[in-house]
């Protein structure tokens, strides 16, 4: 699961203000993975939150208005982040499994979280909401299985172009 989620009000913004540039707005993106990003291993949090900046001059941020926040749920383990006391991984250890044990726990009657739940249950039951999900599911392994298969057609017909320009090359 990558789940990856792009504030429009930066586009909305950009519409209504086209003409007035001097009018700054905030973009926000959430990355929230539940496997780990190996350039990220060696940061000990679970939740990191990153500016542009310049390749050859990193201590310059170019904007405070841009942040993509990434958030890692393997980590919440790894870490020992305590669910009890840290809403965000609460809310994240949600997402990645609503059945789980402890997070079932954590549900107060009338909170957010279960009104999230209640909300699940339905759409779960909902026939038409179900076929949305497995016609999104297949369609993202259709996905996947082209681009695989295309990339062993790509590997194989440059294996064999390698091979014929050898041969050619071989003969003279």
């Amino acid at each position: 699961m990558f789940i990856f989620y792009s504030s429009r009000a930066s586009t909305d913004l950009a519409n209504f203000f086209i003409l007035n540039l001097s009018i700054l707005f905030f973009i926000l993106s959430i990355l929230i993975s539940n496997y780990r990003l190996g350039q990220l291993e060696d940061i000990a949090k679970y939740h990191t939150i990153w500016n542009l900046r310049e390749t050859d001059y990193l201590s310059y941020i170019l904007t405070d208005n841009i942040e993509l926040h990434v958030l890692e749920i393997p980590k919440i383990k790894k870490l020992g982040i305590d669910i009890k006391k840290d809403e965000l991984a609460l809310w994240l250890s949600f997402i990645n499994n609503p059945r789980d044990k402890e997070v079932l726990k954590m549900v107060k009657k009338g909170s957010a979280l279960d009104q999230a739940m209640e909300e699940l249950k339905k759409l779960s039951g909902d026939p038409g909401f179900n076929e949305i999900v497995q016609a999104r599911a297949k369609e993202i392994m259709d996905d996947v299985s082209f681009r695989s298969a295309a990339k062993r057609q790509g590997i194989r017909e440059g294996f064999e172009e390698g091979k014929e320009q050898g041969i050619k090359e071989g003969k003279e």
